[in-house]
């Protein structure tokens, strides 16, 4: 905008821009702002997608799905996460059934 606000304000009177030329302009400050926005939205989304699986088991848990996991009793691909009413994640685990998260001692790819 500080861009175009120069252009206006130094054009010569006897030669002013080009209508099509100004409408193009305007257009690309549209997109450009419009991507600016975009990109900051974006950003914001993934710091709270970050800050979120901090703070919230069952999106750890949730990442965990089709990977092999290694526990006291034995290891398995987990099938599920599931949460309880007073916040505690257990998985369901092939071969295992259901382990609570704080079990597991080892995550391999899945």
């Amino acid at each position: 905008m500080q861009l175009l606000a120069a252009e206006l304000q130094y054009q010569d009177p006897l030669q002013p821009m080009d209508n099509t030329q100004f409408v193009a302009e305007l257009a690309q400050f549209s997109t450009l702002a419009a991507v600016t926005n975009q990109s900051t939205t974006l950003s914001q989304i993934l710091t709270q997608l970050q800050q979120g699986a901090a703070f919230n088991p069952l999106l750890q848990a949730s990442q965990l799905l089709g990977k092999t996991v290694v526990t006291a009793s034995g290891q398995g691909t987990v099938a599920a996460a599931t949460v309880n009413a007073q916040g505690a994640v257990t998985l369901t685990v092939t071969g295992l059934g259901s382990v609570p998260l704080d079990q597991v001692t080892e995550v391999k790819s899945g």
